[in-house]
């Protein structure tokens, strides 16, 4: 079936670009096998797989905001408001004229504070 068909291209893709992550693998080479990585793992419903990828990047290549910024919409879409608050604080700290991840990171912080059972609507991230 073309399902079948797409996985096994997709599994193929893991494995061309598992081979080029590697420790001494350049930025460039490291970014694109990462990012084939995390993108197909994501075709293939595997969030765990594609959050794994994501903080390692993150690990290796700490200034690079493409990757932080997938990492938190990832933590986002999986509940992990937590864990994503932390690399939202971290993007905005370096664009603080970033109106839209600012209201993100207070609409984070506000659901935090409803799950400890604290209510507070004047949240606001200065």
């Amino acid at each position: 079936s073309q399902l079948e068909s797409a996985r096994a291209v997709w599994r193929l893709q893991i494995e061309l670009a598992e081979q080029r992550l590697t420790p001494e693998a350049d930025i460039g080479e490291y970014s694109n096998a990462a990012r084939t990585l995390y993108r197909t793992y994501l075709k293939l419903d595997d969030k765990d797989a594609a959050l794994n990828i994501l903080n390692a990047a993150v690990e290796r290549l700490p200034q690079d905001r493409h990757f932080r910024d997938e990492l938190v919409k990832l933590l986002l879409s999986a509940g992990r408001d937590v864990e994503a608050v932390e690399h939202m604080q971290w993007l905005v700290d370096r664009n603080p004229d970033d109106i839209k991840l600012r209201q993100s990171l207070e609409e984070a912080y506000r659901r935090q504070l409803n799950a400890a059972g604290e209510s507070r609507p004047d949240v606001n991230i200065r």
